[in-house]
């Protein structure tokens, strides 16, 4: 019998879990200790974002921000943490935040765009993804977006044409709410 040994991709995605938990372990001790900086508490809130666990990311992300309000990236993966709970109304207030601190930050217009797309708010996930579109032609995330919102008001025309755009571009098709 012989023992197949882990590729090296495999043993590092078994590892990520244990790197990110080691992280949530430090950090929470270092915060306990009464060093608890923006920062801190940022880095805490992408280990959690690692791990998969959204509430205590979001809760971590909204530390940073209090500390720190213009740290827009804070606010950028605190709407990420809704997004992954489902709340995309408070996904889209957190990203819209980001945005004023740096309106033309290109993560936070995309994810904005998502998050409106997943609420119905297709036109104005339309315009966001315009202006996403204008600073990035083949953003594979705004060009999705954009023809699924297209589809969704009924303009198969353009749909077509974004969707040709965004195939070109490498995007994989798929709606957010098919399994």
């Amino acid at each position: 019998m012989s023992i197949k040994m882990p590729s090296q991709e495999e043993y590092q995605s078994a590892q990520l879990p244990l790197e990110y938990k080691a992280q949530v372990d430090r950090y929470e001790q270092m915060i306990q200790s009464g060093d608890a900086s923006s920062t801190l508490w940022y880095n805490l809130g992408v280990a959690h974002l690692g791990l998969q666990e959204w509430d205590k990311a979001g809760s971590s992300f909204m530390s940073a921000i209090e500390l720190e309000p213009e740290m827009v990236q804070a606010h950028v993966n605190l709407g990420a943490a809704y997004y992954q709970l489902e709340d995309f109304e408070k996904a889209a207030e957190s990203l819209k935040n980001a945005l004023k601190i740096k309106d033309d930050f290109l993560p936070a217009m995309a994810n904005l765009g998502v998050s409106l797309m997943r609420l119905s708010k297709h036109q104005e996930s339309i315009d966001i993804m315009e202006k996403v579109i204008k600073l990035e032609p083949k953003h594979p995330v705004a060009l999705g977006a954009l023809t699924l919102c297209y589809k969704a008001l009924g303009d198969e025309e353009k749909a077509r044409k974004l969707e040709q755009a965004a195939i070109d571009s490498g995007v994989s098709f798929k709606s957010p709410d098919s399994k």
